[in-house]
């Protein structure tokens, strides 16, 4: 005869182990989803109006890799997905004005790093 108590006890245990398992490589599998940076914010000329349709572009100097965006139209931008490490210049052009440029620029992982410019 099979006790039922046991039996039970048996399959609940496995239930919590087997939650407890899918549960751990759940967030196994987030924690590897952050293998990147973001670069946001927004673009302004002297008198702090947004500035719609600037090129942003952020250049991974080690690599040469450049990530680019146009602004939008209250003249916030955002580059997802950016390598991590450095150094980057991020440089902001528009025409009729004078590019922004700025040098050494290091990013950590999972970061979100805000980068604000000026049009001169």
């Amino acid at each position: 005869m099979i006790n039922s108590t046991l039996l039970c006890k048996s399959l609940y245990g496995k239930f919590i182990l087997f939650f407890l398992l899918l549960l751990s490589g759940f967030t196994q599998v987030q924690a590897q989803n952050a293998t990147s940076s973001n670069i946001f914010g927004q673009v302004v000329d002297a008198k702090g109006v947004p500035v719609p349709g600037a090129v942003v572009a952020a250049k991974h100097e080690p690599s040469g890799s450049v990530y680019g965006v146009e602004t939008r139209e209250d003249g916030r931008f955002n580059l997802p997905n950016v390598r991590i490490g450095g150094p980057y210049t991020i440089t902001v052009t528009q025409v009729g004005s004078k590019p922004v440029s700025t040098s050494d620029i290091f990013l950590s992982l999972g970061q979100n790093f805000r980068y604000d410019a000026q049009m001169i």
